[in-house]
């Protein structure tokens, strides 16, 4: 999990300006795309079943304690998780219900999880 971790942290943080911390928004948005990555890419493809699943919480402690570019906003972690989470509790959802051309068909989205079918959904941007 380790290597994973690490792997992500260079693929998606080590081009943030270090001059200057980027805004709690801008780098949980590239947190969020490391997560994703590291869920398709490690989680997913992994047969052992060594690396796993991780909450978003979860993900982002991880990867505050091992990105040196976080190093020193380590104990500020939760407080800028909590306001990421307001701050995307803001941003407009659209969904949409896809119907066949004959309406006896519907098109229905699994959750990333698999535990429930939702109509087509996300984030308007």
């Amino acid at each position: 999990m380790n290597r994973a971790i690490d792997d992500v942290i260079g693929r998606f943080l080590v081009n943030l300006p270090t001059d200057e911390p980027p805004s709690v928004d801008r780098l949980f948005h590239h947190i969020v795309q490391a997560r994703w990555f590291y869920e398709d890419f490690y989680v997913d493809d992994d047969e052992s079943g060594g690396i796993p699943h991780l909450r978003f919480s979860e993900f982002t402690a991880q990867v505050f304690d091992r990105c040196p570019l976080l190093a020193g906003y380590n104990a500020k972690h939760r407080t800028y998780y909590e306001e990421f989470k307001a701050y995307v509790a803001r941003i407009p959802v659209c969904g949409a219900i896809l119907l066949n051309r004959d309406m006896d068909k519907i098109a229905l989205a699994q959750n990333w999880s698999g535990k429930s079918w939702v109509f087509p959904k996300g984030k308007i941007n």
